[in-house]
């Protein structure tokens, strides 16, 4: 009987050997270091959209700089309005 309470017991619960840890513990390493890489990505990625972003910025404020005063009448902007928009950080 005991054998096969034991047998029976076993058969529920799976042993835990110092291989199965060491196992998952290799699991959670790879999936931080993974999970690690695709946030570096990401923060590239969001990085390099945010640099065109603002370079992008630049470039039209330096344009509407170069616009005459007739251009500026065109869209409905004083050159004063123009001086200040053109003349502001490419962050803000």
């Amino acid at each position: 009987m005991t054998m096969l309470q034991t047998s029976a017991q076993s058969a529920e619960r799976p042993v835990r050997t110092r291989s199965t840890r060491m196992g998952r513990a290799r699991i959670e390493r790879f999936l931080s270091t993974a999970r690690d890489a695709v946030d570096q990505k990401l923060f590239r990625t969001n990085f390099l959209r945010m640099l065109d972003f603002w370079m992008e910025r630049a470039r039209t404020r330096r344009r509407l700089l170069t616009l005459d005063d007739r251009m500026l009448r065109d869209i409905g902007v004083s050159r004063a309005d123009a001086w200040r928009e053109g003349t502001k950080p490419f962050w803000k």
